[in-house]
């Protein structure tokens, strides 16, 4: 009723914070019809998680966690943060040694600022590296922002923004699309990024990863698998999906742009069209 699930554990644009930093195994119970209406900084089943607190210095463990039918819808909206917010089906902020595995999610999310993805939002190893394995999501994520600005807005179907994280053996079945009306003369080649699998990734490795996805629709940095990567090694990973499309800027069928390895990718299968 009314706003629905209130997340466990918040970071705040001020950087304050009261986050989860225990652990979490959801033993493949089902999460149904989770429903988050929300105005702040982070959302999700968990708001934020972090390894390194005020009251702990451990890795964070969430799960096997499975969430069914959640939708997520946030209005949170402020532009230029030093602070990326996050907003994502399990956990919308997660930092410092937090370790995600095994969880499942099929819903939709409907947001207008920060990292947003399917599973995690912001993923931030910031003092220390940051897990996410066996990870998969379904659904549909879209993304309106109503001021234009240079901060981050980064889509993925499982991790919208990930710094020194490594990724494995995760999949996602998804259709992404940011419909902000950026101007002609807006200029912000890396603070945007849409990907099937994660929106932006800097520092870390995805390997033994799937993606198939229906349209993936942006402004730039727009690719099947990752919307732009930096120091990123990629490897056993392939892409089906539908259409690709970027309203300016870069764009690929495995990744929109990038610095890092791409080794023994398989496959970009049913490739229909892809538009600039």
């Amino acid at each position: 009723e009314g706003n629905g699930w209130l997340p466990i554990g918040e970071y705040n644009e001020d950087g304050s914070s009261d986050v989860f930093c225990g652990n979490f195994d959801g033993c493949n119970h089902t999460i149904s019809n989770m429903k988050i209406v929300t105005d702040k900084f982070c959302s999700g089943l968990f708001g934020a998680t972090s390894g390194l607190s005020e009251r702990s210095f451990k890795a964070v463990a969430i799960k096997n966690i499975v969430l069914k039918d959640f939708s997520i819808d946030s209005s949170y909206e402020v532009p230029d943060l030093e602070e990326n917010p996050g907003c994502g089906g399990v956990i919308g902020k997660a930092r410092n040694n937090t370790q995600v595995s095994n969880c499942t999610a099929n819903g939709s999310i409907n947001a207008k600022v920060g990292g947003v993805g399917g599973i995690v939002g912001a993923m931030e190893g910031i003092n220390y590296s940051c897990l996410f394995k066996s990870c998969s999501f379904e659904g549909t994520i879209s993304f309106r922002s109503d001021e234009i600005h240079s901060g981050f807005n980064t889509l993925g179907g499982c991790v919208g923004y990930a710094y020194y994280v490594n990724i494995s053996d995760c999949n996602s079945k998804v259709t992404l699309e940011d419909s902000t009306e950026y101007p002609e003369d807006f200029y912000d080649y890396y603070g945007k990024a849409l990907g099937g699998l994660v929106g932006r990734h800097e520092y870390g490795y995805i390997s033994n990863s799937h993606v198939v996805a229906g349209n993936i629709t942006g402004y730039t940095n727009v690719g099947g698998l990752v919307g732009f990567f930096d120091s990123v090694d990629v490897e056993n990973c392939d892409v089906e999906f539908n259409r690709i499309c970027a309203t300016n800027g870069s764009i690929g069928g495995f990744a929109g742009y990038g610095y890092g390895k791409l080794n023994d990718i398989l496959r970009e299968l049913a490739l229909k069209q892809i538009k600039l």
